[in-house]
C-alpha cells in the first residue's frame, strides 16, 4: 500500500505529462484562418434579421463557376402570380402561323358577341342586315310587272251548236302600247296589260302579294267628205292576280323569285254606233320565273317566262246567249321593282 505524500507525488507527474502533450499538439495545428474571396465574386450582405448558419464540419465551400453570372434580386414590391388551378398553356398548333396585321392598321377585333339569351341569326332571319330582297320578314316589295315582253296567245269561244271558234296571234309590247287582237271574239289581250303589283315577305324568302292591271280605249274620227264624226269603239279591261313567291337571293345582286297564282279578267266592248255591249270574263291559272338583277340596294330589275293557263271563261256578245271561252297566254315579259 502506497503512503499518501507518494500519492501526491504521482498525480502531480501525471498532470504535468498532460500539459505538455497538449501544448505540443496545439503548436502543431495553428489557428483557422479564413479563405480568401474568389476572383469575381461578391458577396451578398446578410439580409435584415437573417442570421447566418455555421459551415458544417468538414464541408467545403463550392468556387463559383466561370462565366457564372447570380441574378439580381426581385425588384421591391414585386410579387410572382401564381398559376391559375387547373390551367394548363395549350401548345402551338404544328404548321400554324399566327397572321400578321395588315399594312397600315389593327388586326381585326373579335366576332361580335351573340344576343343575351340566345346565338347570331342565321342569314336571311330576323336580326340579319337588309341588304337584299327577302332576307328579312315584313319586307314590303312594290313593282311594275310586264311593262315590256313578247307575248303569245289563244283562245277559244263554245258555240251551242257547231265547231269551236279558235283565234291566236303573237304581239310585242313595250310599256303597253297597242293590245288589240284584231278579232270580235277576242278584242284585247289582257294579259299584255302592265300591272302593279304589292308583295310582302311575311318570312325570309315566302311572298304573297296582289297585281292589279287595267286599260281603257275610245275615240272618234271625223269624215271630211260627209262632215259626220263616227265614234270608235270603247274598251276597258282589268286584272287582278292573288299570288304567293318564294325569293332565293344567290348574293345581294342576283336571285330568283318564282310566283303562282290566279288571275281574273274582265273586259267589256261597246259598239257606240249599235249601242250594243260585248262582254268577256276569263279565269286562268299563272305561274312566273322572274330573274332578280339588283345594281344597287333596294332596286331590282326583273325578266322572265310567264305561263297563264285557261281555265274557264264566258263570252256574251249583246243580248244573246252566253257561250263558254277560255284564254292561254304564254311570253317572256320584264319589270321593276323597289323594296323596303
Amino acid at each position: 500500500m502506497m503512503s499518501p505524500p507518494r500519492a501526491v507525488t504521482c498525480a502531480g507527474a501525471l498532470v504535468a505529462t498532460a500539459t505538455l502533450a497538449l501544448t505540443a499538439a496545439a503548436e502543431q495545428f495553428p489557428p483557422d484562418q479564413q479563405q480568401p474571396a474568389q476572383p469575381g465574386y461578391e458577396q451578398q450582405p446578410a439580409q435584415p434579421g437573417y442570421q447566418q448558419q455555421p459551415p458544417q464540419p468538414g464541408y467545403e465551400q463550392q468556387p463559383a463557376q466561370p462565366g457564372y453570372q447570380q441574378q439580381p434580386p426581385p425588384q421591391p414590391g414585386y410579387q410572382q402570380q401564381p398559376a391559375q388551378p387547373g390551367y394548363q398553356q395549350q401548345p402551338a398548333q404544328p404548321g400554324y402561323q399566327q397572321q400578321p396585321p395588315p399594312p397600315g392598321g389593327t388586326p381585326p377585333g373579335p366576332p361580335p358577341a351573340p344576343p343575351p339569351g340566345g346565338e347570331m341569326p342565321p342569314p336571311g332571319g330576323a336580326g340579319a342586315t337588309p341588304t337584299r330582297l327577302g332576307s328579312w320578314p315584313m319586307q314590303f316589295v312594290l313593282s311594275a310587272d310586264r311593262l315590256f315582253g313578247i307575248h303569245g296567245w289563244s283562245s277559244t269561244v263554245k258555240p251551242p251548236v257547231g265547231n269551236d271558234i279558235e283565234a291566236s296571234g303573237t304581239g310585242i309590247y313595250l310599256l303597253w302600247g297597242s293590245s288589240n287582237t284584231g278579232t270580235e271574239e277576242f278584242a284585247t289581250n289582257p294579259f299584255a296589260i302592265p300591272r302593279l303589283s304589292a308583295d310582302l315577305f311575311v318570312i325570309p324568302g315566302l311572298s304573297v302579294g296582289l297585281s292589279f292591271g287595267y286599260t281603257a280605249t275610245s275615240g272618234e274620227a271625223d269624215d271630211p267628205y260627209s262632215g259626220t264624226t263616227e265614234d270608235f269603239d270603247e274598251l276597258s279591261a282589268f286584272a287582278v292576280q292573288p299570288r304567293i313567291g318564294y325569293a332565293a337571293m344567290f348574293s345581294d345582286q342576283v336571285g330568283l323569285w318564282p310566283r303562282v297564282g290566279i288571275t281574273y279578267v274582265g273586259i267589256t266592248s261597246t259598239d257606240v254606233e249599235n249601242d250594243i255591249d260585248t262582254d268577256y270574263s276569263f279565269l286562268d291559272v299563272d305561274g312566273e320565273l322572274m330573274l332578280v338583277l339588283s345594281p344597287a340596294p333596294h332596286f331590282a330589275f326583273t325578266v322572265g317566262p310567264v305561263v297563264d293557263l285557261g281555265l274557264s271563261g264566258s263570252y256574251k256578245p249583246g243580248d244573246t246567249e252566253s257561250l263558254d271561252a277560255t284564254v292561254t297566254n304564254i311570253g317572256v315579259v320584264g319589270g321593276m321593282l323597289g323594296y323596303f
